[in-house]
């Protein structure tokens, strides 16, 4: 059977949490300040349904995506020339030394996904170095992805 557009975005909604350091429904729905029963409509498709559709006929129709229509900026194909090496190097390093004291173990993908989150907060927080970043705060991520 093929999903709707809505189960789509529901799944894309999950992922796109995940990726950005939310492993779970609750968290989710917390940082959007819905409930995890009215969250978890949206993320198994259950809602937003006809809104979705109507987003994909008018990009069908007029030929604009729905990030143009609600007015968001596309980040996505810009090239990696603002890429902070140095601050990147610096999160590889300290999350290795987070694993290393916390005698913990990962994949490789785990591994990536956790670092590029920590580099991400640095990001979003102005902060140079990960050496200024509270490491207590990430542990809960690092403890989750690595259960």
């Amino acid at each position: 059977m093929e999903k709707t557009v809505a189960e789509i975005a529901g799944e894309r909604i999950r992922a796109a949490g995940a990726n950005v350091g939310f492993l779970t429904d609750s968290a989710i729905a917390k940082k959007l300040g819905l409930s995890n029963q009215n969250f978890g409509h949206y993320a198994r498709g259950e809602r937003g349904g006809h809104f979705f559709q109507l987003l994909v006929k008018i990009h069908e129709l007029l030929g604009i995506s729905p990030n143009e229509l609600l007015g968001i900026e596309d980040h996505s194909t810009e090239a990696p020339s603002s890429l902070n090496v140095e601050l990147l190097t610096g999160c590889i390093t300290s999350f290795n030394e987070v694993i290393k004291a916390n005698n913990l173990a990962c994949t490789p993908a785990v591994h990536a996904r956790l670092v590029a989150l920590l580099y991400d907060r640095c990001i979003n927080r102005k902060i140079s170095t990960p050496t200024e970043l509270d490491m207590e705060e990430f542990m809960p991520f690092v403890r989750a992805a690595l259960a």
